[in-house]
């Protein structure tokens, strides 16, 4: 599972949310054993020097370690000790600028701040947030929300973005074209999607990512890994949003994309009363571990809708005949694909040898549709140009395009195993991992469709993996001392489907029919409160408004403004 793309889900929030103005469970077992092993304090104190020009807060934490920081000038020392950049660290507001006044003015709230490139309508604003919400002696820890203000009296949308949020308030994102820079962000953001009224955003950082985490946060840490899972998060959420209510008087939409729409559906089911309307776009909602319909999906029907059925079928042929010649050539592909992870920075689970990973990641060439990167065939129609190769320079040249592919595919990092980071982007995707091992669900591996394709071709190639460890596999991911203390628990799978099919507010989901999770999306039901549009050839990043046809869109328009009441 990968995580979904940034500037394309943010997209997908804005137009909905714009679309408000432009229209004038069970209970998830927390490891309460480990949990009260140790008392968790998040010191956030740090002496991490800021540049001069940064006020007297900055100057306050650049003095001495004896001096004693006030609470604002800890949780801005503590953010800019993750950022590498001028441009990316926390600056105080302008005095008397309002809406820094109003967000300050909610309970909770620990510190407003801004970054240099942001228009004057974007803020962070940081709340203390318990690190157990049953018990708050547990420990704190400061988390980060990205606001895009304008007004205590227009409509809010809640994003639930499910990862950290350090694609939204890094100079280097935007200065890439990622995503509006700082200059043009207002005028683009107004002109291209704001018609009538405006709304506020919140975009929350996801517990324990990117700065939203305790000091002591780490692999070992088993009290931290028990609180990392739905139910502490959508008490987070419900926190900040009861408590912006306080100030904010507008109705809310709550709404997230893939990882995020997931945790939308679970949101509505646990807390209802947080929003008039729920948005959830691609969210696997029936998502269990170990499920197989995405890899029978990838090598059966995969890309019909999107490419029509002799195409698509010639593109997973094409697939399916670059994996087969990775493992024929696996001699020499193994240790450079390892390598590469390794120099990354990567670690990775001791019980996945070498061979495994890399069978594993051959394997999972299949996610081509999950978000249909033409990149990706790009380089592997480049690399099987080269397979009739003759002299050793044009062999060379083919193990370095097969090993270039395959990395534009899969990447090492997928595997990795978590480790320390002090960035505003998390360096890997071990968190989530843990959450999709843990609860969220993941896809099993099967190897069926391959080793069929490996016998019909009559080649040398060869798997490692065995026939009947492939359920086992999606596991060895995970870090062993977190296999042996947490387990797959289904109470958040059995909240969603609950939720999914008999929500108590309207529901509305967005689904990418090409995508390879659309096998675990809610594509119809008859039930007045579920809203549904389905986009046959959309990949995982376009199941957003910008992408419904005409009729839906006009459908659509329709819904945002009756429950939003604008």
């Amino acid at each position: 599972m990968r995580r979904n793309n940034p500037a394309k889900s943010l997209a997908a929030l804005i137009v909905l949310t714009l679309l408000l103005t432009s229209c004038t469970v069970a209970e998830e077992t927390v490891q309460d054993t480990v949990v009260a092993s140790a008392s968790v304090t998040s010191s956030a104190a740090e002496t991490t020097s800021a540049p001069a020009a940064e006020t007297s807060a900055s100057a306050t934490s650049a003095g001495s370690s004896e001096t004693s920081l006030t609470e604002e000038e800890a949780v801005f020392s503590r953010y800019n000790s993750y950022t590498n950049t001028w441009e990316d660290k926390l600056i105080p507001c302008d005095n008397g600028d309002q809406g820094a006044d109003v967000l300050g003015s909610i309970p909770g709230v620990k510190y407003v701040g801004k970054k240099r490139f942001f228009d004057e309508k974007e803020y962070l604003i940081f709340f203390e947030m318990p690190v157990y919400h049953a018990d708050p002696s547990k420990g704190t820890f400061e988390q980060a929300v990205y606001v895009r203000y304008e007004g205590k009296d227009a409509p809010n949308v809640f994003v639930i973005d499910g990862y950290d949020i350090g694609w939204m308030v890094t100079s280097s994102y935007r200065d890439a074209g990622n995503y509006y820079d700082g200059s043009t962000f207002s005028e683009n953001f107004e002109k291209f999607y704001s018609i009538g009224l405006k709304s506020n955003y919140f975009i929350a950082e996801y517990r324990f990512y990117g700065s939203s985490k305790p000091e002591e946060f780490g692999k070992d840490d088993l009290k931290f890994w028990a609180c990392l899972n739905l139910e502490q998060a959508s008490e987070d959420f419900h926190s900040i949003i009861e408590n912006t209510k306080e100030v904010f008087s507008g109705r809310w939409c709550i709404s997230g994309g893939s990882k995020g729409g997931e945790a939308v559906v679970y949101q509505l089911g646990k807390h209802p009363e947080d929003g008039d309307l729920f948005l959830a776009e691609a969210a696997m909602v029936f998502l269990n571990k170990n499920d197989p319909s995405l890899q029978k999906y990838a090598y059966t029907t995969a890309g019909d809708k999107h490419y029509g059925k002799k195409k698509a079928k010639e593109i997973r042929d094409l697939i399916t005949e670059f994996q087969i010649e990775c493992l024929k050539n696996r001699d020499k592909l193994v240790s450079r694909y390892y390598t590469f992870g390794k120099n990354s920075g990567n670690t990775f689970s001791s019980d996945l040898d070498r061979e495994i990973l890399f069978d594993c990641a051959v394997l999972d060439q299949v996610y081509y549709w999950q978000y249909l990167q033409e990149d990706q065939l790009d380089a592997i129609r480049e690399a099987l140009s080269k397979k009739d190769a003759k002299t050793h320079e044009e062999k060379e040249e083919y193990i370095n395009l097969l090993a270039d592919a395959l990395c534009t595919g899969y990447a090492p990092h997928q595997y990795a195993l978590y480790k320390e980071s002090s960035t505003l982007t998390e360096e890997d995707m071990y968190n989530y991992l843990f959450e999709c091992y843990r609860e969220d669900g993941y896809y099993g591996y099967d190897f069926s469709y391959l080793r069929k394709a490996i016998k019909e071709s009559g080649s040398d190639a060869k798997l490692f993996v065995p026939e009947g460890l492939d359920l086992d596999l999606w596991t060895l991911r995970i870090d062993p001392e977190h296999r042996k203390t947490f387990s797959y628990d289904h109470s958040v799978l059995d909240v969603r489907t609950r939720t999914a099919l008999t929500p108590s507010k309207h529901l509305i989901f967005i689904n990418a029919l090409t995508d390879i999770y659309q096998t675990e999306e809610l594509k119809e039901i008859n039930n007045s409160k579920v809203h549904i549009f389905n986009i046959p050839e959309a990949s995982h990043a376009e199941a957003h408004p910008s992408d419904l046809k005409a009729k839906q869109r006009k459908e659509f328009d329709k819904l945002v403004k009756k429950y939003m009441g604008v």
